[in-house]
């Protein structure tokens, strides 16, 4: 094998390499760990500080709810949404697009499903455009200038006792096609939390703009531990609480944002790159032959060469070389004797596969004949190849 061709496979096998290491570092770029302790995450009902919910878990528990943590991806296959109750999330972190699908299709299916989530913003953003689905007007969050009073709208189970949720508030939702449960100062189009149903479900989606009123520094104020209560939803379902997006985790890579196909696709791609690098460099067989330059055709040179002749005007000369050459050719395949006339040789010719004609056609060959020194050299040329196609199958 040639340098050059030793070179190919190592060239490719260096940038199958490439490839891979640039997609093992686009796996692991931005993949650093995200996301507090659970014990200090806010929302998290482990955390027993101000910011926690572990209160909120606790009255639900002590007052005969059935409750419990869920500690896996809404998205994660061994470990599939409750088939009813409730899915309450407080505040969750980076979402996932896998775990809105998942979410949008538990709440188009089954029956007896309720989602609570507490102040949607980044991802959590996502659960409620996910959950609206074609829903005229999903929730939008906004905010007003001053905090305000937290009052109930409407007459529902939700607010069923309640006077006040504290303390003020700011965020509030826009949205036309839901039941606003509590406004600022009472305002519907000022919502603090709402409650709808997907399209075509009767599960249950509450939406609740801020956290604080059901963390553990606020829980105790005003009315919020019955509100707290409230939105959990009915004490003959169960109640899990989201404790999945309080875990510190690795944030995915580049290549882990890509859809699932892509990512299958690009790595078919690296595996035959792989591959076909080996085949290059070790081969599947034996070792291929160089490859083989074809000699050019001897009708090449012999035109070439007669048309050299004729512009040195040495027609005749090359004539009688070509006679000579032939004449001699002739008489050794022939066993002839040195004395033999051309017409003999011409007369014995197809003894050794010549057609007399082409071998009177060399020998009788002149300036005055009617065929042209090319015409004479390109039979020349034939009466050698038969004479050499003739002493191969001799030998053999």
């Amino acid at each position: 094998m040639s340098s050059a061709r030793r070179l190919l496979p190592l060239t490719i096998g260096i940038l199958v390499v490439a490839i891979i290491a640039f997609a093992v570092a686009m796996q692991f770029i931005g993949g650093s760990e995200v996301g507090d302790d659970e014990s200090t995450a806010p929302g998290s009902v482990t955390n027993e500080d101000d910011s926690g919910a572990s209160a909120w878990y606790a009255v639900l528990g002590e007052l005969g709810y059935e409750v419990d943590e869920r500690r896996s991806a809404f998205d994660d296959a061994d470990d599939h949404l409750p088939e009813t109750g409730t899915l309450i999330t407080v505040a969750p972190n980076d979402v996932s697009g896998d775990e809105l699908d998942a979410i949008e299709h538990w709440l188009a299916t089954g029956s007896g499903r309720r989602l609570v989530v507490v102040e949607p913003t980044g991802g959590a953003l996502g659960l409620i455009q996910a959950s609206c689905g074609a829903l005229p007007g999903c929730p939008r969050v906004d905010m007003v200038d001053t905090e305000m009073a937290i009052r109930p709208v409407a007459p529902a189970p939700e607010t069923a006792g309640i006077s006040q949720v504290g303390p003020a508030a700011s965020s509030f939702f826009e949205m036309s096609e839901a039941l606003v449960l509590y406004g600022l100062d009472a305002d519907p189009s000022r919502a603090f939390a709402v409650r709808y149903s997907p399209p075509g479900s009767t599960n249950t989606v509450i939406a609740v703009a801020e956290s604080l009123p059901v963390l553990n520094e606020e829980i105790v104020v005003a009315d919020n531990a019955a509100f707290a209560v409230a939105i959990a939803g009915p004490k003959d379902q169960p109640i899990f609480f989201d404790q999945f997006h309080h875990l510190p985790h690795k944030r995915p890579g580049v290549f882990g944002f890509l859809p699932g196909p892509v990512q299958w696709f690009l790595l078919q791609v690296i595996v035959a790159g792989v591959v076909w690098a080996i085949s290059l460099a070790f081969g599947f067989g034996p070792p291929l032959p160089e490859p083989i330059t074809p000699p050019r055709r001897r009708i090449e040179y012999v035109n070439a060469l007669a048309n050299a002749y004729e512009e040195a005007d040495a027609t005749g000369e090359a004539l009688e070389l070509l006679r000579f050459e032939i004449r001699d050719l002739l008489r050794h395949r022939l066993r002839a004797s040195y004395e033999a006339s051309d017409s003999d040789l011409i007369a014995r010719a197809p003894e050794v596969g010549v057609p007399s004609d082409h071998a009177a056609s060399v020998l009788e060959a002149s300036l005055d004949s009617t065929l042209s020194f090319t015409e004479v050299a390109q039979i020349a040329a034939e009466i050698r190849r038969r004479l050499d196609t003739g002493a191969i199958h001799a030998t053999a």
